[in-house]
């Protein structure tokens, strides 16, 4: 798994022809009007085959972390992926059920933050190329099995964005985020 992001986020940054940009129109969201964003981002799906190069299909979906407030603490945190106006998975970060943050470095040039949560069986990972590395991406595991491998482009005007809202990955600042180490999640 970190061979292949380390793998996404050098090809997306070496070349930003080798992902097509989604759309020059603005970024949707699906945060609604009394909230902020942390992230919005258009989504594709990765194709990945042993004798072709790593494909990207848009999907058509977004994923959008929205937060009560315009900055730490905060009391809510919304994970929302879906069509525009139709959001098909939901997940809230709360005093009960908190999220997991990590942030690390995947090479000298690159790293990564992460936002995690467990639904049943399945483990999600939502991690933002930091440094040199841009995009976003979302995987899901079941077991040692990855069931959704999905990656936004790497263009902060075209494929996504950041903020207002911001989250602090070296240390706990809301109480409804916990550190966990994502390595092997």
């Amino acid at each position: 798994m970190r061979a292949l992001l380390a793998l996404l986020m050098a090809s997306a940054s070496a070349s930003a022809a080798a992902v097509p940009a989604m759309s020059s129109t603005p970024i949707p969201t699906h945060c609604r009007a009394n909230e902020f964003a942390v992230l919005d981002a258009r989504m594709m799906r990765v194709v990945e085959s042993p004798t072709a190069p790593i494909r990207f299909v848009p999907t058509g979906k977004v994923l959008s972390l929205c937060a009560d407030k315009p900055h730490e603490p905060f009391g809510r945190l919304d994970y929302r992926f879906g069509p525009v106006g139709a959001v098909e998975f939901e997940r809230q970060a709360t005093r009960d059920q908190r999220f997991g943050l990590f942030s690390e470095a995947t090479s000298p040039h690159t790293g990564e933050n992460s936002v995690t949560f467990v639904v049943g069986g399945a483990r999600f990972r939502v991690s933002i190329a930091t440094n040199q590395g841009n995009g976003v991406w979302i995987v899901v595991h079941e077991g040692s099995k990855v069931v959704t491998n999905l990656f936004s482009g790497n263009d902060v005007v075209t494929d996504f964005r950041l903020g207002p809202a911001q989250i602090d990955f070296e240390r706990v600042s809301s109480p409804i985020f916990m550190l966990r180490d994502t390595r092997g999640f």
